[in-house]
């Protein structure tokens, strides 16, 4: 028999419909089985035994049994799990279920975590090393003219060389002006008593090569002293005094050989 409902084959024993809970109608159903009176029932000390069915209900429950087994099988029957969801349909999956691959990852973007995880475990460590790094990369630039020492200085250094230069020169011409006043002339100067003026500033003969620090000096004539000493090992400042004319007059030119009778001709210009 089928039920009117869902159209699903049932057995003749059920009053409703298993699979849509659909009650069936008496015409579809069959008559009962009833236990005779005369069957009785024992209490056993594990529980409650029935007898065997009669005959006529054995007839019956094979055919049940038998049409049970013919009916394909409902995977969607209400009770076929053990699960509290029992009650509801459940359809079988056609395929298994498909897990997710994991993405593969790229040997660069490891490569990128392993130096990331490097650098952060090894912060301090660095830090250290691009400082000390930044600290000798300076003393060498601080040391490069020294060591090495360039054709030509910087613009500060050079100036700074010339005006100690120029300072020393002036030093020395005002020691000069106070032999020059007695007598209005430089012919008896000579290089001790310069030295003697000039605040003890080492004073040299006209031929002899100054070094730095030192003035070299010449009696061009009666009223004119003529003196050198070296702003570095490649330029020589020289000065003129005439306090009766001109006044001090100086003039640097490119030389390592800084005597007063090396002195130029022209290029003299107050400073």
């Amino acid at each position: 028999m089928e039920c009117p409902t869902c159209k699903y084959p049932v057995p003749a024993e059920w009053s409703m419909c298993r699979r849509c809970g659909a009650p069936l109608h008496n015409d579809l159903e069959v008559a009962r089985v009833t236990i005779p009176s005369s069957l009785s029932r024992r209490r056993s000390a594990s529980g409650v035994a029935t007898s065997s069915p009669p005959a006529s209900s054995s007839a019956a429950t094979a055919a049940a049994a038998s049409a049970l087994r013919s009916m394909p099988p409902d995977t969607l029957l209400p009770g076929s799990m053990t699960r509290p969801d029992n009650l509801l349909p459940h359809a079988t999956r056609s395929t298994p279920v498909q897990r997710p691959v994991p993405t593969p990852v790229h040997a660069g973007t490891r490569m990128r975590t392993r130096v990331a995880a490097f650098a952060k475990a090894q912060r301090q460590h660095l830090l250290a090393i691009v400082i000390v790094g930044v600290a000798l990369t300076m003393s060498l630039i601080a040391a490069w003219p020294v060591v090495f020492g360039g054709d030509t200085p910087s613009a500060a250094t050079s100036a700074a060389d010339q005006a100690r230069a120029t300072g020393v020169l002036r030093t020395v011409v005002g020691g000069g002006r106070t032999l020059f006043a007695p007598r209005h002339s430089f012919a008896q100067v000579s290089p001790s008593a310069l030295s003697a003026r000039s605040h003890d500033v080492p004073v040299v003969a006209a031929t002899a090569r100054a070094r730095t620090g030192e003035v070299s000096m010449r009696v061009t004539s009666p009223g004119v002293l003529t003196l050198a000493t070296p702003a570095d090992t490649k330029r020589c400042v020289f000065a003129r005094d005439e306090p009766t004319t001109s006044g001090t007059q100086f003039v640097t030119i490119p030389t390592a050989d800084c005597r007063a009778a090396s002195a130029p001709a022209q290029g003299w210009s107050p400073r």
